[in-house]
């Protein structure tokens, strides 16, 4: 340092000039990030939070569809019984002899919730639980996610009104259970709607059409999941393309995994349903 102090003056006029570089610098990137900010879209946060319902939305389908497919597969399974119940004993038939089989039904349970904080957003009509838990559905039903704006529920079979649903202290769960039927009984049942005599081979058909329509009841349902899961995934920006066909690989799967009971006649009608695709 020289004895005049130019040294110091020096070193404190580039420290000047560094701090106004700086200043220069975070100056013109400041200008820069609210010129672009000026730039952006203002609905960004509309948009967000449009995102957010419909992920909410799309999870409460989902969510509320898997059961409904579970007790499709299992309604399939106990057609396909009767069927083989009625073929098998084409002797006792002819000779008006009555007999038994089983088959694994499936039926709705009401799960008491009271001991929780929770609410169930329950259908009705169709005697289903849309949405658990709910937070929402006790101000303003129009909120849970299993709503759309308008009103109508995206997991209901007849996509029921906001109206037809209520906030309960109990949700409904599917069970299976084994059942001893006679022929007397279905044959009975099939007589009743009719209202008339009805043949073994008229029950048949009836039977094979009500396989038929359950069957493409499951088959929408796995569509609806298949892309509700697609549009997760695009809204994730995580492209990872799950085609109908490969989401029912993943319930088989899942079937297999868990190894409930009947879980191989739900694996042989989601291979039926599959193959319907083809």
């Amino acid at each position: 340092m020289s004895p005049d102090g130019s040294d110091e003056e020096e070193e404190e006029e580039d420290g000047d000039n560094m701090n106004g570089m700086f200043w220069k610098m975070g100056s013109n990137s400041m200008k820069k990030f609210f010129t672009a900010l000026n730039k952006m879209e203002t609905k960004s946060l509309l948009l967000t939070k449009e995102v957010l319902r419909e992920r909410q939305q799309l999870e409460a389908a989902i969510a509320g569809l898997q059961p409904q497919i579970t007790a499709g597969l299992t309604k399939l399974e106990e057609i396909r019984k009767t069927q083989q119940a009625l073929n098998q004993h084409q002797v006792d038939i002819d000779v008006n002899k009555d007999f038994e089989y089983e088959v694994e039904v499936t039926f709705l349970e009401e799960r008491d919730i009271s001991g929780s904080s929770n609410y169930a957003n329950n259908c009705q009509k169709c005697r289903i639980t849309c949405h658990y838990p709910c937070t929402f559905a006790y101000y303003f039903k129009r909120l849970c996610s299993a709503m759309t704006w308008s009103g109508y529920c995206t997991v209901c079979p007849n996509k029921c009104k906001s109206s037809d649903h209520c906030h309960q202290k109990y949700r409904f769960v599917y069970k299976t259970r084994k059942e001893k039927r006679t022929y007397s009984e279905l044959k009975e049942k099939y007589e009743r709607v009719s209202g008339a005599k009805i043949t073994q081979q008229k029950i048949l058909e009836k039977l094979q059409q009500e396989f038929a329509d359950v069957q493409a009841a499951v088959l929408e349902q796995i569509e609806k999941s298949s892309q509700s899961i697609l549009r997760l995934e695009e809204i994730a920006v995580r492209p990872n393309p799950l085609s109908t066909p490969d989401y029912i690989d993943l319930l088989i799967q899942s079937e297999k995994e868990e190894a409930k009971s009947g879980f191989m006649e739900r694996i042989q009608s989601l291979n039926e349903v599959k193959n319907r695709l083809s």
